[in-house]
């Protein structure tokens, strides 16, 4: 399985239909998920307002992932990995 950063950059990668890149921020999170994977994504959802058609913001993928991955490297700093 492809690790977290693979996924973030599928996420980012504006080449590919945002259903795939959907689907890729889905993967970081049963990589990492802070409140687990349902209260994690529904968190995304709404901070990053992640609309039910993903072609009428497909920037809010960005939004979340770049909020996931932030969340992410202060987790590596307190953790010391």
């Amino acid at each position: 399985m492809a690790g977290f950063l693979t996924h973030r950059a599928l996420v980012l990668d504006e080449a590919l239909p945002p259903r795939r890149r959907h689907s890729a921020l889905r993967t970081c999170l049963t990589v990492f998920a802070p409140y687990r994977l349902r209260p994690t994504y529904h968190h995304l959802t709404l901070s990053a307002r992640i609309p039910r058609d993903l072609t009428a913001d497909p920037a809010s993928l960005v939004r979340a992932v770049a909020e996931l991955y932030e969340a992410r490297l202060l987790w590596l700093a307190a953790t010391d990995r």
